[in-house]
């Protein structure tokens, strides 16, 4: 790939980067983005917010350590989280 390309898209990469962390974290909506081993990869301001959680006490635990889950809700949750993964639609 010559410079030039690279350059632009890198510079592309960087948009992108920059206004999904705008959305991320101007969502009204609170969101936890979580690995494929279930563990906090990051938090947005709303989770904070919502739980009074700074996101150091959250990042890198599992998501079943969250204090809102109910057994129930847990169990719908990481169901959810498994289909996902495996590529499928979660149902409404």
């Amino acid at each position: 790939m010559a410079r030039t390309e690279r350059k632009r898209s890198e510079e592309i990469l960087q948009v992108s980067e920059e206004r999904f962390r705008t959305m991320f974290e101007l969502s009204p909506e609170a969101i936890v983005l979580v690995d494929k081993s279930q563990k906090i990869i990051t938090i947005n301001k709303k989770v904070h917010d919502w739980l009074g959680y700074e996101p150091e006490e959250i990042i890198g635990k599992p998501i079943s350590k969250l204090p809102f889950f109910t057994v129930k809700s847990l169990f719908k949750v990481q169901r959810h989280f498994k289909q996902r993964i495996q590529g499928r639609d979660i149902p409404p």
